[in-house]
């Protein structure tokens, strides 16, 4: 069983060290080169941390921050009522998003990540009944400890491997699958994945 890594985050550790070089260089001291020269310490120049590329992408229920080159997937509502040309209404409340899948074709070979909104008095039951050889994650989502989360072999293909995680806003639930792995092949899409949570951690109700 695979226990989730939690990252250090290498900007963080720049910021500090960035400051400490700017104070020190803010200090006004001055060194003597071997030379017999005085030479003053330049501060070094100020950096800052561009933000992700992306968009905000409205589903109807809910909003995310889809990264620049993944695709979003509107799902059909299949009991909603049809149009006068047969056609169903878009379900406001899923979404499925990949930036390898890049036509609905696609999303039967690569991996996407499947997003589903519930209302915050909706009962929402455990989805373990559904994976095999499952195993618990502790994971928090901005924050705040996820109310489900575990890795799991798909009951219906034993050739995916699924992370979950369930998590509660103020005002709205979540449900968030993605593949950790398909035929044994990590595919980038594990919940502790920085891009990965950055979506997760985006979600907001409308």
């Amino acid at each position: 069983m695979k226990n989730v890594i939690k990252t250090i985050s290498l900007a963080a550790a720049a910021a500090l060290l960035a400051g400490a070089l700017a104070a020190c260089g803010n200090s006004g001291t001055t060194t003597t080169t071997a030379a017999g020269n005085d030479a003053t310490t330049a501060a070094p120049a100020e950096t800052t941390t561009a933000a992700p590329a992306g968009e905000t992408y409205d589903v109807g229920s809910f909003t995310l921050f889809l990264p620049s080159g993944w695709t979003a997937f509107p799902q059909t509502d299949m009991w909603g009522e049809q149009d006068a040309e047969g056609n169903y209404p878009i379900d406001p409340t899923k979404i499925y998003i990949s930036d390898k899948a890049k036509t609905e074709l696609d999303l039967f070979s690569e991996p996407y990540m499947n997003i589903v909104y519930y209302s915050k008095d909706t009962t929402i039951m455990s989805s373990k009944d559904w994976y095999e050889d499952v195993t618990d994650i502790n994971i928090a989502i901005n924050g705040k400890a996820a109310d489900e989360a575990f890795r799991g072999t798909s009951y219906f293909d034993e050739d995916y491997v699924y992370d979950v995680v369930q998590f509660s806003t103020d005002d709205a639930q979540f449900l968030v699958a993605t593949p950790y792995s398909i035929k044994g092949e990590e595919t980038g899409y594990a919940i502790d994945n920085a891009a990965i949570m950055e979506i997760i951690e985006s979600l907001k109700a409308n």
